[in-house]
């Protein structure tokens, strides 16, 4: 990473559930010190590193007692990256369900 004004923090926990919210802490704090974050946008960082991390810690649990999860937060001057990694075996993504098409998004009712 060599462009000016970026960083990156890595944080390696055990595949244990009880570091969750270590990585939750770690993320809502890089993110809030990223000033074109607004704060809701924080809150849905946060509940998705929650929920990749969470995934994390399932899958290398599922490989061995002593298995580590890593989170590495990176900020850009217009934009963060997160990216979490396990040891687990992971999946074949072409065996996965494609996503069924959205074809209504608002529910309005008439009532007044």
């Amino acid at each position: 990473m060599s462009e000016p004004g970026c960083f990156e923090v890595y944080l390696d926990i055990p595949a244990r559930p009880e570091y969750v919210s270590l990585v939750r802490l770690l993320v809502s704090f890089m993110a809030r010190m990223h000033k074109q974050i607004p704060s809701d946008r924080v809150e849905d960082l946060k509940l998705a590193v929650s929920e990749a991390t969470t995934n994390a810690v399932e899958s290398g649990a599922s490989v061995t007692d002593s298995a580590r999860v890593r989170v590495k937060f990176e900020g850009y001057p217009d934009r963060v990256v997160v990216r979490v990694s396990d040891q687990g075996p992971g999946f074949d993504v072409d065996s996965v369900a494609p996503v069924p098409e959205v074809t209504c998004l608002l529910y309005t009712s008439d009532a007044a």
